[in-house]
């Protein structure tokens, strides 16, 4: 999810107010331990990514294809100077920039399930940068230049993770059949 901490955003929920609240570790800390005691297991790593980083990292990549479920209209998609403008977007097969992305993983007005198709929308993009992330190509191109690609995310992401424990775990993300994984929106 591109905007909540526990799986790679910035956003307005549980991160801010542990931020804004002073909780010892701050939002990410408070974001692992409600996931914790939600969902009876133990979170040992997180990744806060803001949307710049993330816009970013699709576009080094290519951008993604995603297949979009449906017409999504939402007349108060917001902006980064917190006024909105009007995002739309065709049913169909689409080929998406960092930008454009973004904007379909946080939309919230969608045709009736509101932040259930959020959710699915990001689980969506995901799905996509994970499969682009398989072209070969593309995964040389990123090891090349990981020095700067590595500079770039360590300005805009927040993690507990080593530089090493983030490689080792790229490289088994790559080997995960996409088909085999169960999601759930809670």
């Amino acid at each position: 999810d591109p905007s909540r901490a526990t799986s790679g955003g910035q956003g307005h929920d549980q991160t801010m107010g542990g931020d804004a609240y002073g909780y010892p570790g701050g939002g990410s800390a408070l974001a692992v331990k409600t996931v914790e005691q939600m969902l009876g297991v133990p979170i040992h790593f997180y990744a806060r990514v803001n949307f710049t980083a993330f816009e970013d990292m699709v576009d080094r990549i290519g951008g993604v294809d995603i297949d979009v479920p449906y017409d999504i209209y939402d007349p108060k998609y917001p902006t980064a100077d917190y006024r909105t403008e009007v995002f739309s977007i065709t049913q169909g097969m689409h080929h998406m920039d960092g930008e454009l992305a973004l904007k379909f993983a946080r939309t919230r007005y969608t045709l009736e399930n509101g932040d259930f198709d959020r959710a699915r929308n990001q689980q969506l993009v995901l799905k996509a940068v994970k499969e682009k992330l398989k072209e070969p190509q593309v995964l040389l191109a990123l090891f090349a230049s990981a020095p700067e690609v590595i500079a770039k995310l360590s300005a805009s992401v927040k993690t507990n993770m080593s530089v090493d424990q983030m490689q080792q775990l790229a490289l088994v993300a790559l080997k995960v059949d996409t088909n085999r994984i169960k999601s759930a929106v809670l």
